[in-house]
Formats: C-alpha cells, structure tokens, sequence
C-alpha cells in the first residue's frame, strides 16, 4: 500500500537540463536551415556545416558566409541588406499554419519545446571573427507570426569564455517554443564566422556547475595552430 501511494504521489523531480541542439552529433544539422537576403534579391551568402578541428574531436557546427550591404537591384521595397541566418526548422512545415491554443495530440503542436522548468539557456560558441556581433533568435508559438525575441550572443572570452548564460525575458512564452537561431545584421561588409558546439536550457544544479567552468579552453574547439585554421574559414 505504502509502495503504491510512495510511487504515485511523489512530486517528479524537476528536470535540470534539456538539450536542444548538439552538433556533436550528425542528426543535429538537418534540422536546421539557413537563409540570407539573398532571399530578396540581396547578396549575402549563409552556411551552417559539419566542422571537426582535428580526427580526436568532436563535430561541431560551422555557421559562415560573407555579408554584403548592397541593396538588390530593381527592388525598391527592400530598404536595407546585409543579413544572414540559421534556425531550427518548424515543427509544422506548412507556413500557414495556424496557431491552436489548445490541442489533441502533440502532432498538432506547431512548436518543439517546454522550457518552462528551466532558467536559462547555455550556448557554447566561439567566434572566429571577433570583431562581428551575432544576435540569439527565439520564436515562440503565439497568435502574431511574427513574434521574435533577441538577445545579443556575447563571445568576448575575456568576459564569459566561450559559454553564454542568457536569462529569460518576464513575457517570454517559455512553455512554446517554436524555434532558435543565430543571425547577423552587424552593418558590415565581409566574412563571418561562428563554431557552435551546443544549445541547451537549464536550471538548478546543472546551471550552476556550468558557471563554474563557464572559460572552457578554445583548443577543444580548434585545433593548436588555432590562428592558421582561423584564417582559412574565414576565406
């Protein structure tokens, strides 16, 4: 009886962390797209592609691609180019689907993850072309199709290394996440690149413990002639 009762009236534990991209791993890049304003008629280009430093690392994603401000010619609608993006792809690939506040079956959910049991979400990057800004891109799953949350993706190592903690807003819907993404509209002409090797959400024990080794070192990512591999990705 006790038995019972202890089994099924015990509180679940909360989870602690909840991977949402692993490059590591190959099945992590078809869930991706990239797009660019080329677009609209623009000339900036796009990559996300499986990067290995050497044969005794991981996989990690490269995210590359050149920007150009140049606007398309012959399209007086566009008033501004020179961006480029990644994000996860929809779960719903209809682009006009509508949004349920309610349903049957998780099939018919238009979006992939819950995180309200989490407090924030954990990127380990490493840019390699420092002097670009990169934006973190949230959509969630609301009535306005156009819903966005961004949050600028800190890859100083002299502040927080390769690893950045982003805390929610109060209004975001953590409950529907649709999809994330990584893009850039920094105003200049030229290559950028960025390694990605994990997105994921997290809280309790597992947030604090990836604080603590929050400075991760840059060879686990590249390998020791770090500066000669940079100049040939940017290329």
């Amino acid at each position: 009886m006790f038995k019972f009762l202890r089994k099924h009236l015990t509180v679940p534990e909360r989870p602690s962390r909840l991977s949402i991209l692993n490059f590591a791993k190959p099945d992590a890049f078809p869930r991706i797209q990239t797009t660019s304003d080329s677009s609209l008629g623009g000339y900036s280009t796009a990559y996300l592609e499986p990067y290995r430093a050497s044969a005794d690392t991981d996989l990690v994603g490269h995210f590359h691609g050149n920007l150009n401000q140049t606007l398309p010619k012959g399209e007086t609608k566009v008033k501004q180019s020179g961006w480029a993006m990644f994000k996860t792809k929809n779960r719903i690939q209809d682009p006009n689907a509508q949004f349920k506040p309610f349903y049957l079956f998780k099939s018919q959910a238009n979006f992939w993850w819950d995180w309200s049991p989490f407090e924030v979400l954990h990127m380990r990057v490493m840019n390699l072309t420092p002097n670009r800004k990169f934006m973190v891109n949230i959509q969630t799953d609301t009535m306005s199709r156009t819903d966005l949350y961004q949050h600028r993706l800190f890859t100083n190592p002299l502040s927080s290394g390769s690893s950045n903690a982003i805390q929610y807003q109060s209004e975001f819907e953590k409950d529907r996440i649709k999809s994330i993404g990584v893009s850039i509209a920094d105003g200049k002409y030229g290559p950028f690149d960025l390694l990605i090797d994990k997105i994921e959400v997290l809280s309790g024990y597992d947030y604090f413990t990836e604080l603590e080794h929050a400075r991760v070192s840059k060879e686990s990512l590249l390998p020791a002639n770090g500066n000669e591999e940079q100049k040939k990705l940017s290329q």
